[in-house]
Formats: C-alpha cells, structure tokens, sequence
C-alpha cells in the first residue's frame, strides 16, 4: 500500500530481489545442483552402460479413458492428464527395470524429463550396470537390444509394437521433406545399411545388427525394412505400449586418429570393418603373442616391427632400419600429454590399463603412474618436452610453450622460488617505516596466517595512503619464510604493483561472463589446485 501512495506502480522497484534456493525446481541452481549429483554418481559408479528414451503415447488407454470421463476430445490440449499419466508410467518404468532386470543388476540410474515440441513428454534415461556386465559380448548386445522387425507370424505383438513406436521417416529419397532432411541427407543417418553382425566402430559404439531379412512394414505410403529402425528392447515397448529407444553407451578409450575423405558419409567411415585397429591397438596384441615384443617400448618398437598398412598387423623387421618417434602431446593436453611421456619408458603393454600399471599397482590415472614411475618428481618432464619440441617447432612455438609450462604445470616452484635473504632485508627495511595504522594490519594479518584462523580482512583507505606498501611489506615477510602468497588484482595495471601479481580471473580461472551458475575452473588434482591447497595468504 505504501508502494501505491508513492506512486510506484513497476514491481521491478517495490521490494528486494530474491534468489530462488536450489530446492525450487527449473531455477539455475536446481539444474547445477542435479548436475552436480549426476557428476558424483559417475564418480563411484564409473560411466554409463545403456541410454533410454521413453517417450510418452497420447493414445494411452489410460488417458483416453481419463478423456472420456470429463467429456474432452483427445486433442493434445490436456497436458496436464497427459503429463499426469507419462509420470505414472515412468516410474512403473523405473521400478521395471530395477526390480525385474531386462537389461541385469542396475547399481544406479539417472534420468531427465524434456518435452518435444508438439508438446508431448520424453525421459531421457542412463542405466549404470553391475561390474559383471561391463564390456557385453555381441551375442548379449543381440538379446537385449535389436535393430530388426519381427516377423509378422512369429512375433505379431512385437512387429506392430516396432511398426508403431521404432521405425524411422519414411525420410531420404522416399520423402525428402522430412523434418529430419538437411541438405538432402538425413540428419540422424538412416537409411542405415544392412549388417549381419554386431560390431563396434573406432569409438567404441556398436553398429547393430540389421540383416536384410525382407520383412517390411508400410508407413506413410512406402515401404521400410530393416535399415529404419530404431534400436529397441522387445519386451519392453510391448509391454508399455511407447516408443523406447536403448543405445549401448561405450567408453572412449582409444581416441584414435582416423584418416577419410571428404565426400565420404560418416556412416560408411564408420562402418569400416577394421577401423579399430590401429599401429597403437595392435602393439597391445604384439605385445600378447610375441614375447621379445615385450622388450621394448612402444617408441622403439619401429627398430624390431614394420607396420603392414595393408594387413594391419606388426611383422618382424627382415631388413633395413627404422628413425622412430611418438605423435607429440601439449603439455596442456591432460592425460595424453602424460600418456605419451609413459609410453617411452613402460614395456611390453597389453591394454590401455596396463600402461598406468607400476609395479603391479594400477593407477587411475596415466599422471599418477608418472608420478610413481619417478618421471614427474622434479623438471625431467619439462625439460624433456622442450628438448624434443627443440628440434621440429618454431621459435614462436617454442615460447608458446614455454609460457604453457610456465603457467600451467610450475606454479608451486615458481611460488616458493625466491631470494628469501633478499627478502628478509626488504621486509625489514619497509617494516621500520610502517605507521601506527599498518602496523594494527600487519600484526592482524600475520597472526592470521600464523596461527592458520582464515581470516578475512579489508583495508580501505584513497589511494596514497600506503595499501600497496602495506601488501609488500606483508609479501616481503611470508615469501622470506616459504610461505606461499597469492597476490591478485582486478586489472592489469594493479596487477603490475604487486611483486609477482596476477590478475584474479588469470589467477583463478574466473569466467569473463559471470553467471549465477559460473565456477571457476579448477580441477582437483591440478597443479593450481594444489598451489591453493598449500596457500597461506591470498591479497
């Protein structure tokens, strides 16, 4: 009311703003906050093995009879009957394939609700599978998943549950007004081809099996086989009358370089029967039959093997000599860069695991099995990089990489490196011409830090009035005593004023777009995160 006496009839100026808490569902910091879940669920129970999409039916008995109750049409306008009915199947869904186990023992799950544009609701949904049916055979991807129609006599049930919910267009050149058409191809890569095995592609994603078994069912005036149909459980879109789309998730493991050209379809690349074999692939399977392959590394292994392009297989050298060298990795590459740096010392691998394999002990990651190697312990890594880069990069390239190395994998030596007897005698110098009010600082800032409180503190004061005398006089002592100290500002040029200053987004890793969802972008394991573990003053 008082608002109105005013006059102030724009809400945007009555009240306080509010942030909605995590716990209000839609708002930005539900949706992090789920995401941040979803992350630790993959944490314990590794990656994903089947994704699903269940997508509601608007001719659901259940929502026709709802219909027919309070006298409405089935025109899609009740979406909240519509709604109602998709959740209630869902968690029958859910309770289906935890308790009665189509697809075996689920250890975890997760899913998400989106709805299509004609308005209907769809589940996006991972399964995480038990340890012993990681890594399924092509026999059991067979008996759980399918790409074919049924045949109409033997499996009447499930042919017309895949001709209404599972098949595909028409699209390409029997309509190329397909939604799904973008310059003349379709955009989700059917018609797919005819295969009569299942097998994977270089990412590790199966190519189901889709033989042409002449079965047919006709849609929309043409007629489709085998190559339109969407991977489906049987079972399942029988017994809830939808559309249920099952993929087989699969770890990337290799990231292998292909090599295709252009006017190639990513479906026929991919499709290629011995795309995941590679020269890297295959020194695993040297490795297993041949025993003196297990003598060398993979980086000396061109001195005793040839690569046949053709058979793709290594064979014994008969003639000749061999100059050897790895694919070069950034530093700033993660667990490649680390990977390859293992690669010039460990023998005689026979997967990707038993690389970061140290003395019998596996380790999660190719960084730590550096680390345990002995190869990350002082500057043999660094100094290896740019003696090899040396040779091939450029004089631009060679600084480019050196500020990488600088910045990104020195920073706790670069933080603790520093003339401390010089040091003691600056502090002692700028101590003797603090005033009564730096002093007051200086003793509370310090005993902060001793004595490990955390606190916070803030000096204002116009400029002149001897802060950033203050900072250094502060910087001077810490660092005289090993002691790490964090000097940030938000521009360049303060930045500049402090020894070894760093702006705060460089610093920290601040997004320059600040939202109400931004974090700033530290790993943990990484060398910055590591550098604020052993922090003892941040200015």
């Amino acid at each position: 009311m008082d608002a109105v006496v005013r006059g102030d009839s724009d809400c945007s100026m009555v009240g306080k703003t509010i942030l909605l808490p995590s716990t209000h569902t839609g708002v930005p910091r539900y949706r992090a906050q789920n995401y941040q879940d979803a992350m630790a669920l993959c944490r314990w129970a590794g990656y994903p093995d089947l994704f699903l999409t269940f997508t509601c039916n608007p001719k659901w008995p259940e929502i026709n009879q709802m219909l027919r109750l309070i006298g409405q049409e089935n025109d899609g306008s009740q979406v909240d009957i519509i709604c109602r009915v998709f959740e209630i199947k869902l968690f029958h869904l859910m309770q289906h394939l935890k308790k009665k186990k189509p697809f075996g023992k689920i250890i975890a799950c997760i899913y998400t609700i989106e709805f299509q544009k004609r308005g209907l609701p769809h589940a996006h949904i991972l399964l995480f599978l038990h340890q012993t049916l990681k890594s399924p055979s092509t026999d059991h991807i067979d008996k759980i998943i399918s790409a074919e129609l049924p045949a109409l006599e033997a499996d009447p049930n499930g042919y017309n549950a895949v001709k209404n919910f599972m098949m595909h267009g028409p699209c390409g050149e029997l309509n190329p007004h397909c939604p799904c058409m973008k310059q003349g191809k379709c955009t989700k890569y059917f018609p797919k081809k005819f295969n009569d095995r299942t097998n994977f592609d270089s990412d590790g994603f199966p190519i189901y099996r889709r033989r042409n078994t002449a079965v047919e069912v006709k849609k929309n005036g043409a007629y489709l086989d085998n190559r339109y149909v969407v991977p489906y459980n049987r079972n399942l879109i029988v017994k809830f009358d939808a559309h249920i789309n099952v993929e087989l998730c699969k770890l990337l493991k290799g990231q292998n370089t292909i090599v295709f050209k252009e006017d190639k379809r990513a479906e026929s690349v991919l499709s290629r029967p011995d795309i995941d074999r590679t020269k890297f692939t295959e020194w695993f399977e040297a490795n297993k039959v041949y025993e003196d392959a297990r003598e060398l590394t993979y980086s000396d292994f061109p001195t005793h093997w040839v690569w046949n392009a053709t058979d793709k297989k290594w064979k014994r050298r008969q003639n000749g000599r061999s100059v050897r060298r790895i694919y070069f990795a950034h530093p700033a590459s993660g667990e490649r860069f680390y990977m390859r740096m293992l690669l010039n010392f460990v023998k005689g691998c026979t997967s990707f695991e038993s690389i970061r394999t140290i003395n019998g002990v596996k380790h999660k990651t190719y960084r730590e099995a550096c680390y345990a190697l002995g190869l990350s312990d002082d500057d043999k890594e660094w100094n290896g990089c740019l003696a090899e880069a040396s040779i091939w990069a450029t004089g631009n390239e060679l600084r480019h990489l050196f500020v990488t190395i600088l910045i990104h994998c020195q920073e706790i030596n670069e933080e603790l490196d520093y003339d401390k007897d010089e040091l003691k005698r600056v502090h002692e110098t700028s101590f003797a011409l603090l005033n009564d009010c730096q002093k007051t600082a200086y003793d509370a800032i310090i005993t902060s830090v001793e004595k490990d409180e955390g606190r916070l503190f803030f000096i204002n004061g116009h400029g002149g009035t001897g802060k950033t005398f203050l900072w250094n006089t502060i910087i001077s002592k810490l660092r005289s005593q090993s002691r790490i100290v964090l000097p940030v500002a938000t521009s360049g040029i303060a930045a500049l004023l402090l020894p070894n200053g760093r702006t705060a987004h460089s610093r920290f890793h601040i997004p320059l777009d600040v939202t109400a969802e931004s974090t700033c972008e530290i790993k943990q394991g990484s060398q910055l995160a590591e550098l604020l573990k052993q922090t003892s003053l941040i200015i």
